[in-house]
């Protein structure tokens, strides 16, 4: 039965679910701004949720906010890879998964994609930036 298993054909080249088409011109966005974030501070969510709530921002600022607060909120930061790279990373993947099902109001995707990732004490004011950048990218 062991030798079986073991040779069993392994797939190399896993399906790799595909992101909507909005979203490729906003993953060299987020990689643009990631790579101008390195320096500064991460940004508390509840801060950044606070600053766009305040004021009208745009894609552009709603973006910056995201980029600066995930990696608070995953406890790591996020690999980002140089833009116009064509492979994208598993947390580019999983942001960009996040902001699909988002624009798409799809709450249960959702709920289980911010639950698989971060802590429960977190999930909600990311929760709220991911639907403030999500309903800017729609306007």
């Amino acid at each position: 039965m062991r030798a079986a298993i073991l040779s069993l054909p392994i797939e190399t080249n896993a399906h790799r679910p595909e992101v909507s088409d909005f979203s490729h011109p906003l993953l060299n966005r987020l990689r643009l701004l990631a790579r101008g974030c390195r320096t500064q501070a991460r940004l508390d969510v509840e801060h950044a949720c606070a600053l766009l709530s305040s004021s009208a921002c745009g894609l552009e600022q709603s973006a910056r906010a995201l980029v600066r607060a995930a990696g608070q909120v995953v406890e790591r930061p996020l690999c980002f890879r140089i833009p116009g790279c064509k492979e994208l990373s598993f947390d580019e993947e999983w942001l960009l998964r996040l902001l699909d099902r988002a624009a798409a109001n799809d709450g249960a995707s959702v709920n289980f994609l911010i639950a698989s990732r971060i802590e429960r004490s977190k999930r909600y004011g990311f929760r709220s930036l991911i639907r403030m950048v999500a309903s800017s990218m729609v306007q």
